[in-house]
């Protein structure tokens, strides 16, 4: 517990004050402690009947289901990248602007009628902290695209109206006019400049006791715009600009992990889908092939693509490196292991658990002691991501999902022992089907590949274990649906990149 205390500590007060308050409120509610009607934000009753609470509570009050866990990291690390860089023992300035920046989003949220206010804070400080950040730095959407960090909050906009609709795309907005208000009226709108309300956004001096910062100065008065933005600001006047130096990464940075997550209904179609009386009785075998390429509706289509990409690139370019007719004669009966390890569960789609068998395959073949991150945020070993894909499945879509899950990280990791045991072991031999694992003839024609001894796995003989697994893991997306009554269910499927 002491050391729970210490580590809590570390976080910068505001930070913790948030994410905090945010934990307790949203985990109250989740245990049915709290009523939701008692935090939400409705108007007649805020200024009708003088429930003044509602106001700060429901900036707390984040989702009830699993994205609770991705909604706090995303909270932890854009106030905790703005309190740790811009406002360093300043602690006291970030609270009394953001009391400002909540009133402001009370009002710019009124005409879509928001009861609850933690999405547009999160599209305000994921707008400052962009517009904050380095010049030039960069970002990686889902894996696939880079895009420079000045657009990802309209980026995340677009995916908001994608995935949730107009009415949240419409919160987002708000949450982003606050912020670029907050980012023009405090920094002028640019780096090493000061805002027209960069004054006022000093705390009063009895916040600052508050928070234990005694007396400071204030900043001298210039011009706006550029004399007052410290040592860089000073240079650019002198007609040096500053460039800020690339930031250099070591090994286990760029192998961080991070969550991606999508829970909606799929909507099945009722000729693609896999039902075992059709496929066996009527022969509509084209089911065995299509239920493997079935995903979520088109507002999904996207994150199932990335993660299907980002898992099998993963392995066609580590361990299956020029052996792509391997990895899909391989896929090939993995599939079929999938359509039995399934069969008492009558799902009517696979592409969930064949991404999961295809994830489980990757965190085997991953280097021995790689460690992984949730959003940055939680450290973790790779060898327990799916074990973790499980847990999460069983908690939001319950025994079906969770059993869904399990069978195709069953058949991941008899795909790998067959293949490839001994691979990191003190043996270094291949699994006792690895010959069998070897594609075929024409089927390494057919991916224009020449004909090499192998010893299995796409291994080539004399070829360094270590050698091309290089795994460039960056981010997890579990993709969990609800149980389907109708057709079946669907389950967690994890992807790195």
């Amino acid at each position: 517990m002491d050391q729970i205390i210490t580590e809590l500590k570390k976080i910068p007060p505001v930070t913790r004050f948030v994410c905090l308050s945010t934990a307790g409120v949203t985990v109250s509610v989740m245990m049915k402690f709290l009523d939701p009607k008692w935090i939400i934000y409705y108007h007649s009753w805020v200024w009708g009947k003088f429930e003044l609470w509602r106001v700060p509570s429901s900036f707390f009050l984040a989702s009830t289901n699993i994205n609770f866990v991705f909604e706090m990291a995303m909270l932890y690390r854009n106030l905790n990248s703005i309190e740790t860089q811009h406002f360093l023992n300043k602690s006291s300035d970030l609270a009394w602007q953001m009391l400002f920046v909540a009133g402001s989003l009370v009002v710019g949220t009124r005409p879509v009628g928001s009861v609850i206010f933690l999405h547009p804070l999160l599209a305000a400080l994921t707008y400052v902290s962009s517009a904050l950040a380095s010049p030039g730095a960069q970002t990686s959407l889902m894996g696939l695209v880079t895009i420079p960090v000045a657009y990802f909050p309209y980026v995340m906009v677009a995916l908001d109206f994608l995935m949730a609709g107009p009415h949240r795309a419409a919160e987002a907005v708000a949450g982003l006019v606050v912020g670029h208000a907050w980012w023009w009226g405090v920094w002028g709108g640019s780096l090493g400049s000061q805002g027209v309300l960069a004054e006022y956004g000093q705390a009063p001096q009895w916040l600052r006791n508050f928070f234990g910062e005694g007396r400071r100065p204030r900043p001298p008065a210039g011009p706006r715009g550029n004399a007052t933005g410290g040592a860089a600001a000073g240079l650019r006047a002198s007609g040096i600009e500053v460039v800020p130096p690339r930031r250099v990464t070591n090994a286990n940075e760029d192998e961080a992990l991070t969550f991606y997550t999508v829970f909606n209904p799929v909507y099945r179609v009722p000729q693609l889908v896999y039902r075992y009386d059709l496929v066996f009785k009527r022969y509509e075998v084209w089911r065995l092939v299509t239920s493997f390429f079935l995903g979520s509706r088109c507002k999904h289509l996207i994150v199932e693509v990335a993660m299907l990409y980002q898992t099998i690139n993963t392995l066609e370019s580590g361990p299956y490196r020029h052996r792509s007719g391997d990895l899909a004669w391989q896929m090939f009966f993995a599939c079929i292991g999938i359509l039995g390890a399934t069969r008492l569960l009558k799902p009517t789609t696979h592409l969930d658990a064949f991404i999961a068998c295809l994830s489980s395959l990757t965190s085997l073949t991953a280097p021995p002691g790689s460690t992984a991150y949730l959003m940055r945020f939680l450290k973790f070993r790779i060898g327990t991501v799916p074990y973790l894909l499980i847990a999460l499945s069983f908690v939001k879509s319950g025994p079906p999902g969770a059993a869904l899950v399990f069978a195709g990280t069953v058949v991941g990791f008899v795909w790998f022992h067959l293949i490839w045991e001994g691979f990191y072991g003190s043996s270094g031999q291949p699994g006792i089907l690895a010959e069998y694992g070897r594609a075929p003839g024409w089927v390494r024609r057919l991916f224009g590949e020449e004909e090499q001894p192998t010893n299995g796995g796409g291994l080539k003989k004399g070829e360094d274990a270590g050698e091309g697994i290089g795994l460039k893991l960056g981010i997890i997306g579990p993709c969990t649906t609800r149980f389907h009554a109708a057709y079946g269910s669907s389950a967690a499927a994890a992807v790195f990149w």
